[in-house]
C-alpha cells in the first residue's frame, strides 16, 4: 500500500499478516513477536479446514488498546461511503478508500476521507470467494487503524455476514478492534 504506519501494535501487526497471508500459509505460522492464545486460536479459526499452528504463544494477560473512530472501507472505484460529522467531542468517521494502485497516484488525506492506493487486489485471487477477498484489504484497515485512533472497521455495504466474516470478527476482537456491516439504511 502506499503509505507507511506510524504506529502499529505488535498484534495489530500479527493480525495484518494473517489476514494477508493466511490464505497461502499451512502448517507452523510464526510471527516476530508473541501473540496471545485467544488470537493463536482465531487465526486457526479463519483459515478452518487448512491447519495453522500460529506462534510463539504468550501466555502472559496484556492490555489490548482500543479506537474511538471508525473506517467506513471502500475498495476499488466504490467511494460510496460518505462519514458523517457529529461535531466537535464525538467520535470520527473516516472514508477508507482502497483503490489499485493502477487508479490513483498517491495516498492523500482530505475531509475524512483517507485514499490509500493498494496491491491487495494481487493477494486476493479470484479463486477466493468474496468474503476472503476482502481479508487483505482488511489487513490494511488493521494497519492503519492505530494512526487514526480507530475501533471500528466498517465493511463494504453489501459484504454478507456467514462464517468467515465471523472469524475476522473475532480475530480483530483480539487486538482490540470490531467490525461492521452497513445496513442499506447506513448506506
Amino acid at each position: 500500500m502506499d503509505a507507511i504506519p506510524l504506529l502499529v501494535s505488535n498484534d495489530r501487526l500479527a493480525v495484518a499478516c494473517a489476514l494477508a497471508f493466511g490464505s497461502y500459509a499451512g502448517g507452523n505460522l510464526s510471527f516476530i513477536h508473541p501473540i496471545s492464545t485467544e488470537m493463536a486460536s482465531a487465526i486457526s479459526r479463519l483459515f478452518r479446514p487448512a491447519v495453522l499452528q500460529p506462534g510463539p504463544i504468550d501466555y502472559e494477560p496484556r492490555a489490548i488498546a482500543y479506537g474511538q473512530n471508525t473506517f467506513l472501507m471502500a475498495i476499488g472505484e466504490n467511494s460510496g461511503v460518505t462519514p458523517v460529522w457529529k461535531g466537535h467531542g464525538h467520535t470520527r468517521e473516516f472514508a477508507l478508500q482502497l483503490p489499485s494502485m493502477s487508479e490513483a497516484f498517491s495516498s492523500s488525506f482530505i475531509d475524512d476521507r483517507l485514499t490509500v492506493p493498494t496491491n491487495a487486489h494481487y493477494l486476493s485471487s479470484a479463486r477466493y470467494p468474496d468474503d476472503q477477498a476482502l481479508l487483505p484489504y482488511i489487513a490494511q484497515a488493521v494497519l492503519l487503524s492505530e494512526d487514526f485512533d480507530v475501533g471500528t472497521i466498517s465493511l463494504p455495504s453489501g459484504t454478507v455476514r456467514n462464517d468467515t466474516i465471523r472469524s475476522v470478527g473475532a480475530l480483530l476482537a483480539s487486538c482490540g478492534l470490531k467490525i461492521r456491516i452497513p445496513t442499506a439504511a447506513q448506506v
